[in-house]
């Protein structure tokens, strides 16, 4: 039995969690790319250090053609990372061209795992607001905001 496309748009609009969008993909090649859209549309939060591989996988496959579709909100919220996670991590921020939002959990933690952490960051092109919730002193962080100088970027 062959459900009408209007159907299948109508049941993927319906389901919120990115799990979920997910495995209704992965059912029917026609999902394919409107589920890319749906999960890439909302705020994307890295918890943990698997996560930020995963992520990375996921915006890869296609052959990097959903990095534009990042375009709203990217959360970071882990510390201290180790290299191999940081060079992902800066991958995933060197792509993000089209990003607009960008918070940072632990931000001096996270800033001071790698250098080239705070250089993707200041790289970003159409970066308009920037969250950074340091642990410690934000001596990293005084010094991430010193090095962006749009003028229409929020610190917040």
């Amino acid at each position: 039995m062959k459900v009408p496309m209007e159907v299948l748009f109508a049941i993927l609009e319906s389901v919120d969690a990115p799990a979920d969008i997910a495995s209704l993909m992965m059912t029917c090649r026609t999902l394919l790319n409107p589920g890319v859209t749906r999960i890439l549309a909302r705020d994307i939060v890295l918890r943990d250090e698997r996560d930020i591989s995963a992520f990375q996988r996921f915006m890869l496959a296609d052959q990097g053609t959903r990095w534009p579709l990042l375009r709203e909100s990217l959360a970071v919220a882990v510390g201290q990372i180790p290299t191999h996670i940081s060079s992902l991590l800066i991958d995933i921020l060197s792509h993000a061209s089209h990003l607009e939002r960008l918070s940072l959990l632990r931000a001096d933690e996270l800033l001071g795992s790698d250098d080239g952490i705070v250089r993707a960051i200041v790289d970003l092109p159409n970066l308009k607001e920037i969250q950074l919730h340091p642990i410690d002193d934000g001596s990293e962080c005084a010094d991430l905001l010193e090095m962006l100088k749009s003028p229409s970027l929020t610190h917040v």
